[in-house]
């Protein structure tokens, strides 16, 4: 049997569907409809911007998700701030509980695009970025990071910044303790238009090290299979930001070491997103959106 967790986010209230069992599948039509959906849950209620979910070996789930809050015309001109907080929901108990983790660390400041992983010990990992709300080009004052390995479950220790200003959208994953992070430099505007590198980084020899993936990208995602080995994809573009791709890159389980990046076939001129997820042996699996249609 196949469990699959259906997740939908609204304006104003984040709700995730319980896991449900799906029977036979057709392999033309795909599951039966009478196997397809439960009734969703409410988990909790706010302006919700960006969330992240992950499974512990027990299946309990996890979400890091960012609460904005933008203010009215009125209530701006009366001196409301723009915030940003980080939720952190989980039901390990048997019963959704929620905390705020982080709150907005100063006026017009806030925390978005978290990335979240449970290592195989049970504890939970969360990458987050500190952003300047409502900055065009976006600006940051980086990527923290903070997890509850050192306390009880729940009991996560101060954020930690693990990569610079004006970093972005991070990928985070954790396999027997070791970290893999992916994120990327926010782009800027010019003549030619400065570096936007991808960035990796592991500290898989026990401490922090980074390699830079491209000079110019963005959207990266990483993912690591039983054997400890990292995959990972990106949009790679060229300095003018005329022509772009998709390119899949591997890391040394023993060295931390980057493979080569190899271009994925059918993804010149790709702006749009993306996604990847391994199968049981570490085979990686790629799909992403062209303009009209989404392709694997």
């Amino acid at each position: 049997m196949l469990r699959k967790a259906r997740i939908m986010a609204t304006a104003g209230a984040f709700l995730i569907a319980a896991p449900i069992a799906v029977g036979a599948q057709d392999a033309t039509v795909g599951p039966t409809a009478e196997t397809l959906t439960t009734s969703p849950e409410l988990v909790a209620a706010g302006d919700f911007s960006s969330l992240a979910i992950a499974l512990d070996a027990e299946g309990h789930r996890h979400i890091a998700a960012s609460e904005e809050t933008i203010p009215t015309y009125e209530e701006w001109d009366a001196g409301a701030p723009m915030t940003g907080d980080l939720w952190y929901i989980t039901d390990r108990d048997g019963s959704w509980a929620v905390q705020t983790l982080l709150e907005s660390s100063g006026p017009g400041l806030g925390w978005t695009n978290p990335s979240i992983a449970v290592d195989d010990d049970g504890s939970v990992h969360i990458a987050v970025v500190n952003y300047h709300i409502g900055s065009t080009p976006d600006t940051t004052e980086g990527i923290f990071y903070l997890t509850d390995k050192d306390g009880a479950p729940g009991d996560f220790g101060p954020p930690v910044r693990i990569a610079p200003a004006n970093m972005a959208e991070p990928s985070l994953a954790v396999v027997d303790g070791v970290r893999y992070l992916a994120y990327h430099k926010v782009s800027r505007l010019g003549e030619p238009p400065p570096p936007a590198p991808v960035f990796f980084k592991t500290d898989q020899s026990g401490a922090w090290v980074s390699h830079r993936l491209a000079d110019h990208g963005g959207t990266p995602i990483v993912r690591v299979d039983p054997t400890g080995r990292a995959h990972i994809i990106y949009q790679a573009a060229t300095s003018d930001g005329l022509d772009s791709s998709l390119r899949y890159v591997q890391v040394d389980p023993e060295t931390g070491e980057p493979s080569s990046s190899k271009r994925i076939p059918g993804t010149r001129d790709l702006w749009y997103s993306s996604a990847l997820a391994l199968g049981p042996s570490g085979q990686p699996h790629v799909a992403w959106e062209t303009s009209h249609d989404i392709a694997w």
